[in-house]
C-alpha cells in the first residue's frame, strides 16, 4: 500500500513565520497522524535566554492536501525563556 504524503506537505510549506522579534524560535514536533485533522499539532521551543512575544507579528500559514490557498493562524501569548508553545486543531474541519 502506497502512503499518501500530500497531506504532510503542510508540515514543511506551512510555517510561514513573519516576525518582528527574532528569538531562538525552532520547531520541535509536527503532527499530523493518518490524516487526521483533528490530531494535528505544531510545537515550538524558545531555547533562548529571552521571552518570545508573539504577538508582535508572528503568524503560522498552513497549506494542506496540496492546496494553493492557506489557511493563516495568527498568533498571540508569549513563549518563556527554555518554554514551549502548542499549536493544535480545535477537532473540526
Amino acid at each position: 500500500m502506497k502512503k499518501n504524503y500530500a497531506n504532510l506537505l503542510f508540515l514543511f510549506c506551512f510555517l510561514g513565520i513573519s516576525f518582528s522579534s527574532f528569538g531562538q524560535v525552532i520547531i520541535t514536533e509536527i503532527a499530523d497522524p493518518n490524516d487526521e485533522f483533528a490530531c494535528r499539532y505544531l510545537e515550538l521551543h524558545n531555547p533562548s535566554a529571552a521571552d518570545v512575544d508573539l504577538s508582535t507579528g508572528w503568524t503560522i500559514r498552513l497549506y494542506s492536501n496540496a492546496n494553493t490557498n492557506y489557511t493563516l493562524t495568527t498568533l498571540s501569548g508569549t513563549i518563556p525563556a527554555g518554554g514551549y508553545y502548542i499549536i493544535c486543531s480545535n477537532g473540526s474541519a
